[in-house]
């Protein structure tokens, strides 16, 4: 990954592909769930189960560990690039999008310490 450019989609590359996959497969666990109920499709209900671990521990846990600094570079440099946040929409939304993801990632170690103190000391 190179930090050529000064687009957010750009320099994240394949990774935002992985976010948008990740996004899917939460929207369609359910949806498997739902017609796993259903005695005729099974099938459904298993796919549901193997979509719970990896989607719920190893995929999710696994990325956010491995592009933590690819996502904050990324979303720095481009902020860093915006003169004028309203100059297009897709300017704004990139600009949007950047803030939301620094501040998601500051926030996930401060909460994510916060619940695991008290559980184990």
């Amino acid at each position: 990954m190179g930090f050529g450019s000064t687009y957010f989609v750009g320099n994240f590359g394949s990774a935002l592909l992985i976010i948008i996959w990740l996004g899917l497969m939460y929207l369609l666990y359910p949806v498997f769930l739902f017609c796993g109920k259903n005695p005729k499709r099974k099938w459904c209900m298993r796919k549901a189960e193997s979509m719970k671990t990896s989607l719920f521990w190893n995929g999710t846990i696994l990325f956010i560990l491995e592009t933590y600094l690819d996502i904050m570079i990324c979303c720095l440099i481009n902020i860093a690039s915006i003169k004028n946040p309203v100059n297009t929409f897709g300017v704004a939304l990139s600009f949007g999008l950047s803030i939301t993801l620094i501040i998601g990632c500051l926030a996930v170690p401060v909460i994510t310490a916060l619940y695991l103190r008290p559980r184990f000391g």
